[in-house]
């Protein structure tokens, strides 16, 4: 059997607003929020324990291993003839109990619990997303 050299290959990718899907499932699951990301905002904490000790005016802190990273954005769903079929899209990653990916257009890829807080809006809906990052391994 003759052996064969494959080719390394570098590419970009560039999305448009705020992109979701299960990992298991990319293809079948893909949903793209194009007037999603505003107002994003990432927050990493790590795992600590204030210590207030008797002749310390000030505390002491421990530090852990653990970490939580969240990542908060806004998605816009205006009415339209697709308006209900994406937020019920919405509700039911957010009820799935199961770890998404989260990919927007300034590069953030992140694995984890989805959580969303929808708003009525006059224009249509407004669903705030939070994605707890969870320790994930994509498989390829």
């Amino acid at each position: 059997m003759a052996q064969a050299d494959s080719n390394t290959v570098t590419a970009f990718l560039t999305l448009q607003g705020v992109w979701l899907h299960d990992p298991t499932d990319p293809a079948g699951t893909a949903a793209q929020y194009l007037h999603g990301g505003t107002g994003r905002t990432d927050s990493p904490a790590l795992d600590s324990t204030e210590l207030q000790f008797v002749g310390r005016t000030l505390p002491v802190f421990e530090f852990g291993e653990a970490r939580a990273e969240q990542i908060r954005t806004t998605v816009q769903v205006p009415h339209g003839a697709d308006w209900a079929t994406q937020v019920a899209a919405l509700e039911t990653v957010a009820a799935s109990r199961r770890v998404w990916c989260y990919r927007d257009n300034r590069g953030r890829k992140a694995f984890g619990q989805i959580l969303i807080q929808e708003t009525d809006q006059q224009w249509g809906t407004q669903v705030d997303v939070t994605v707890n990052r969870a320790d994930f391994t994509e498989a390829v």
